[in-house]
Parts: structure tokens; C-alpha cells; sequence
């Protein structure tokens, strides 16, 4: 189904309800007297408070791999169920739970009893405009749709884009004063951009984007903050376009004194909205614009037997002769100065990583469970001997992230200037050549 399908078919949902049974959650005692006595189309589809998603509206994935869950609101909320052909609704004061088992849903009660089995679909949503969803305990705005997969349920958040932006924006730009409000628009207009460029990203599944950082992080209400979300409300609408087209709104932490072309970065065709520019040291008060990490020798060759053995073929390094950063052809010019090539020479053989690849396989020396911070490092302070091969060396680096787009902190150096930046000069600065345009 493609992502209109899906839109069409779910107002359609909301508007013709040709079969509806209106039941309290009230407890397996009362069940069969309601079912008998609330025959199907006995609501009227019309008193329906629940369809409260205001266009554009965004599908968001919270989690694929529940077993169980639990949703309620501060006032009753309607329930939604799908078996097959069959569609009924369900009113509770209360929260309800579903259950995966044998590849579908099933609903219970707020005692534990269940009330249906074998469903496909629920949908949940607060009969009041103002009351949010409670999710596993975690307040989000609009409804939740809960779908069987194959070993567990697809729990997703659909709601407007811009509510949506309130819980992304906070722990994607990270602490912020007032005084940081263009640098926060310039946040928001780029998070909207990267949404709506992503719709139907993911085909037929049920969701747009994820929760995580594969696409922007989100917390739904408990991180929103009121200016901030004055913020993403003031730009409502605002996206960043080249040519016409939404762009690829990338954007990272920290870039430590120049961003990067996307082909510099990743395995990505050019695009010429996507070059390195200079930030101006806007970004210097960042505590990663300037950083350094030392290893053993013996550190590095387990992270790259590590890497290399969960790729899929059992490598086991024990000494590294050489190691060194080859610069010599990067796929585009760049000041930059993104590692396009680090190579290392061992008792197993060599082995060369490229780009942002790279912070994947060195992570950092104190935490193997982080990445690097970027590709962004030159090699020091290199020892080794004849037996032992490296023994130390230094990864004297900057920035943090990808170093494509947007420069968070670059951006809050910018608001902070006594320039008096906007928030299109930011954009402008850091994306070549683009609009910006309200689309609604």
C-alpha cells in the first residue's frame, strides 16, 4: 500500500464506520450482556472524538519487537479493532493492553481479561483533543496503532507533522536557552524537511520513520519544551528546497570548523546542496571540536577482528604492523579533510575502511560501545616495535558526527553571534543554494 493509500484508506476508516459496537471495558462478568445488547451500528459514526490528527501527519515506528503493551489516556479513548473484514470500536475510561500471540493481537481489559483475539490492527486514540495518549506510561500526542508482525507488535504514532517536530527537535538540537531560538527554527525546519522527505521511506510498512537515529530521534511529550515548541509552531510549514525538491536535510553535532560533501562521507551521489562549507569556528565552543583518543595496539586489532568476525568471516588479528590515513583520492574535493581511506597492515592481512565506515570499526578507546566521534582525525604519537608491531597511537580529531548539513553547534554559535543571524541565514549558511518554503 502506498503511503496515499494508506492516508486515504485511514480517513476512510474514520468516516464510514458501517459496523460499530459501543462496549465499556468493564470486565469479563459484563461482556456477553454488552456484546447482545450493543448490536454492530448501534454509534453513530458521527460522535467519533478520537479522529483528532490534523494534516500533514507523520507515522512514527516506537517499537517492533513488543510483546506487550499497555495504552490509556487522562480521559476515555477509543479503541479501534481490525479482524479481517471486521472493523468495531470499543470505548474505555480506563487503559487496555494488547497481547501478540500466534501472529495477531489481542485486546484485554485493565484487569487482564481479554475482550478480542485475533486481531490485525488496533488503533487508539484520547476522545479529547487536549489529552494525550499514555503509551507503556510515556505521553504522546495523536493515536497509536498497533500492528501484528511476524514475531511481535509494530507499535506507531501517527500524528501532525509539526506535534510530531516537539518531541524531536529537544533531543536532537540538546540543551538550549531562549536566547537560541533562530538556531531552534533553523533545527525545526530541517527535522520537517528530512520528514517529509522520507514518507513512504520504508514502502509498505506501517510507519514513515523510526523513533531512533537511523532517522531523528523522538520522545514524544515528556522531552517537549513550551519556547521550542513556540518555535517549531512559528515555522509550521517551512521546508528547505532545491530546485523544487525537498532536500536530503542532514545534519550532526558538532562539524569542527568545515562540513563535508555527502561523497566525501558516505557512498552517496553528489549533491550540490550538500558541500563542505566553512563554519567560521561557530562551532568551536563544542567540547568535541577539538578531541583525542589513544589505543593500545592490541585494542585495535580486537576491534577490527571484532568487526570484521561480525561481518561474517572469522578473523583473528594479533599484531598490526602499520597503520596509516590515504587521502589521496577522495571522491570529491574537500576541505573537509574527512579520512577517505585508513589502512591497516596485520599478522592477517590488510584491511581498508573508508569514510564514516571507519568510526564504526575503531569506536573509541575508553567505550567500546561509541563510535568514533568523526572521521574527521589525523594519526600521531604512532609507536611500535620489531616483535610487537603498534603498540600506541593517537586519533587527534574534530568534531562530532557525519559532518554533512546541518552544524548543531554551529548553528547555536551562529544565534549566539552579535551578528543577529536568522534562522534562513544558518540554513543558508550550511545547505548551498536552497529555498525556503511554506508549504502549509
Amino acid at each position: 500500500m502506498t503511503l496515499s493509500d494508506f492516508r486515504h484508506k485511514l480517513r476512510g476508516e474514520f468516516a464510514r464506520r458501517a459496523r460499530l459496537t459501543a462496549l465499556t471495558l468493564l470486565g469479563a462478568v459484563f461482556i456477553t450482556q454488552f456484546v447482545t445488547q450493543c448490536a454492530p451500528g448501534g454509534v453513530s459514526v458521527g460522535n467519533r472524538e478520537a479522529a483528532h490528527i490534523q494534516l500533514p501527519f507523520v507515522r512514527v515506528l516506537l517499537s517492533d519487537d513488543a510483546q506487550s503493551v499497555t495504552i490509556g489516556g487522562l480521559h476515555s479513548i477509543a479503541i479501534e479493532c481490525v479482524r479481517g473484514d471486521e472493523k468495531f470500536v470499543y470505548y474505555s475510561p480506563r487503559s487496555i493492553h494488547a497481547k501478540f500471540a500466534h501472529s495477531s493481537l489481542s485486546l484485554l481489559n485493565s484487569s487482564g481479561e481479554e475482550i478480542e483475539s485475533g486481531l490485525d490492527v488496533i488503533t487508539i486514540s484520547s476522545r479529547s483533543q487536549r489529552q494525550p495518549l499514555l503509551i507503556d506510561g510515556n505521553s504522546y500526542r495523536g493515536m497509536a496503532r498497533l500492528t501484528a508482525g511476524d514475531k511481535a507488535i509494530i507499535i506507531t504514532n501517527i500524528l501532525n507533522i509539526d506535534k510530531y517536530l516537539m518531541g524531536v527537535v529537544p533531543p536532537e538540537i540538546g540543551p538550549v536557552k531562549l536566547r537560541d531560538v533562530e538556531a531552534i527554527k533553523a533545527q525545526a525546519i530541517s527535522a520537517r524537511t528530512y520528514t517529509m522527505a522520507h514518507f513512504g521511506q520504508y514502502g509498505g510498512r506501517s510507519y514513515d520513520v523510526t523513533a531512533e537515529v537511523s532517522d531523528q530521534l523522538y520522545r514524544g511529550m515528556r522531552v517537549e519544551k513550551d519556547f521550542i515548541s513556540e518555535a517549531v509552531l512559528a515555522t509550521a510549514g517551512e521546508v528547505i528546497r532545491y530546485n523544487g525538491n525537498f532536500i536530503k536535510a542532514y545534519y550532526h553535532s558538532t562539524c569542527g570548523g568545515r562540513t563535508d560533501n555527502i561523497e566525501n562521507v558516505w557512498p552517496k551521489a553528489p549533491a550540490p546542496y550538500l558541500k563542505g562549507v566553512d563554519c567560521h569556528e561557530s562551532c568551536s565552543p563544542s567540547k568535541y571540536y577539538n578531541w583525542q583518543e589513544t589505543f593500545t595496539g592490541k585494542q585495535l586489532a580486537k576491534r577490527l577482528s571484532d568487526f570484521e568476525t561480525a561481518s561474517g568471516e572469522i578473523v583473528t588479528i594479533g599484531r598490526i604492523d602499520s597503520i596509516y590515513i590515504d587521502n589521496s583520492q577522495p571522491a570529491s574535493p574537500s576541505k573537509g579533510l574527512r579520512t577517505q581511506k585508513l589502512i591497516f597492515l596485520t599478522d592477517a592481512g590488510r584491511f581498508v575502511y573508508v569514510r564514516d565506515r571507519i568510526r564504526w570499526v575503531v569506536r573509541r578507546s575508553s567505550d567500546k560501545s561509541k563510535i568514533l566521534q568523526s572521521a574527521y582525525f589525523t594519526l600521531s604519537a604512532i609507536q611500535q616495535s620489531p616483535r610487537d608491531g603498534v603498540t600506541s597511537v593517537t586519533f587527534s580529531g574534530h568534531g562530532y558526527g557525519h559532518g554533512v548539513g546541518l552544524c548543531q553547534m554551529g548553528a547555536l554559535g551562529m544565534a549566539r553571534s552579535k551578528t543577529n543571524y536568522t534562522y534562513q541565514d544558518i540554513i543558508k549558511r550550511y545547505y548551498t543554494a536552497v529555498t525556503i518554503d511554506k508549504l502549509y
